[in-house]
């Protein structure tokens, strides 16, 4: 509250205090962190998909396999077809989860019927048509159950926003600058981190850009979620005057969750 204060005063342009809190909905704002308008390219998509997955099973950074490959594929699919279809309504994590969850059949129909998706879907349109059921139903099984385990009322309302009126998750524009705490419980760690992760993801890339207000990026017990490009954030952002500021107990914890070469990368930048 002392930093709201200070920066209340600082700033001629309001200064928003906001929070996203998964367990307590009644003192969440809302935002949608995957908004079509958050989506310029396919890479956005991807980026955002392994970010979800990597926090669902940290190993998957540094060990992949087919089927977790095969998870990041029709996730993949499944979100650029929510952004496209009647122009991103319901592009959000909880309607991608409830869209997985339907029937493989009818959801490897709808995916087969867009062209912009058949990059993701060769393995699986290869399986169907080889009659490769038992197959096909671990592929797409391997995202559906992992996703079913995210699956809380408290999250499907704040990671929705109908009316995009919620958090702009560009905190520091000028016109729009905003002190955001994402809030954390150990006890809801493991269902809501990737929630937060992606939310986090997706705030590292946003703030660093030329221009922009000078800001802190402060994240308290690091291990314990996983945020997609982090160590570029850490090598690059000074230029735009982002502060990053990490906490966690050692090294050999960092290398745990994010595998050597990255954890190595981001505590050599540190220091």
């Amino acid at each position: 509250m002392k930093r709201y204060q200070k920066a209340y005063e600082k700033y001629p342009n309001k200064v928003q205090f906001a929070v996203i809190n998964l367990d307590q909905p009644q003192y969440s704002n809302r935002c949608n962190p995957i908004h079509p308008d958050l989506l310029k390219k396919d890479s956005d998509i991807i980026d955002a998909v392994y970010t979800i997955f990597y926090n669902i099973d940290k190993s998957s950074v540094t060990k992949e396999d087919f089927f977790k490959m095969s998870a990041a594929a029709i996730t993949s699919a499944s979100l650029l077809f929510l952004k496209i279809f009647q122009n991103g309504k319901y592009c959000s994590l909880p309607h991608l989860i409830e869209f997985i969850n339907q029937p493989y059949q009818d959801v490897l129909k709808i995916l087969g019927s867009y062209k912009e998706l058949r990059y993701f879907t060769g393995s699986f349109s290869d399986a169907l048509e080889n009659e490769a059921y038992e197959q096909l139903s671990g592929q797409v099984a391997s995202a559906k159950i992992p996703l079913s385990k995210l699956v809380t009322k408290e999250m499907f309302y704040v990671m929705t926003d109908p009316d995009n009126t919620g958090i702009n998750l560009k905190v520091n524009e000028k016109e729009n600058l905003t002190i955001l705490n994402i809030a954390n419980n150990p006890k809801t760690q493991k269902t809501n981190a990737p929630a937060n992760g992606l939310y986090m993801s997706q705030i590292a890339k946003l703030i660093n850009d030329i221009g922009r207000v000078p800001c802190e990026f402060l994240v308290d017990e690091l291990p314990t979620i996983f945020i997609n490009g982090l160590d570029n954030l850490i090598a690059t952002a000074r230029s735009n005057k982002v502060c990053v500021t990490l906490s966690f107990q050692d090294l050999a914890q960092l290398e745990r969750d994010y595998g050597k070469e990255i954890a190595t990368s981001i505590f050599n930048t540190v220091i």
